[in-house]
């Protein structure tokens, strides 16, 4: 069983997407800027910059994890689990996304991906999400990663519309051994 500070921190360590068409009327601008942060915050997490992630990762699952402070030695002890045990990303696939929805004057997006990595035992993928949020009118996004446990998801994004379904994380699946 993870303890829930490792939750908290697995909330945020995924972090690829891609947008599809809109489907709410939003501007292409507020998709390109969501894309664009997302994949800023994929690319900092390719390269180990702790300190880019934690900047895009959504507000209150850092104060959850106790601060920045707590926040980058968690990221950075994860980072570094995986090099230790031979893990290294290979590539994300973003996939399409429905355009934004509003809830008490945020917009939420999912944002699926496919991470592949790489590791001792062969290839393996792992299907997840994002969840996208921005209080600016989609200037500014920040970002949850998707878990299994959508209960931990909803209580830190309380307003996270009903009618966004998250979907299962993982399981992580071998592709080539």
């Amino acid at each position: 069983m993870l303890g829930r500070t490792t939750q908290l921190a697995t909330v945020f360590i995924g972090l690829p997407l891609v947008l599809g068409a809109p489907g709410t009327g939003r501007s292409a601008a507020t998709l390109q800027a969501a894309h664009a942060q997302a994949k800023a915050m994929l690319i900092a997490l390719q390269r180990g910059l702790v300190a880019e992630i934690i900047i895009r990762t959504h507000p209150k699952v850092v104060d959850q994890m106790g601060g920045r402070t707590k926040a980058h030695e968690e990221t950075q002890k994860i980072l570094r689990t995986m090099e230790q045990r031979g893990w290294s990303f290979q590539k994300i696939e973003l996939q399409a996304s429905s355009g934004p929805k509003r809830s008490h004057d945020e917009d939420y997006l999912l944002l699926p991906y496919r991470l592949t990595l790489t590791t001792p035992k062969g290839i393996v993928e792992y299907d997840s999400f994002l969840v996208g949020v921005s209080s600016d009118g989609g200037k500014t996004w920040w970002f949850v990663n998707g878990v299994n446990d959508h209960s931990l998801l909803r209580s830190l994004l309380p307003h996270l519309p009903s009618s966004i379904k998250l979907p299962p994380v993982g399981p992580y699946r071998t592709v080539k051994p």
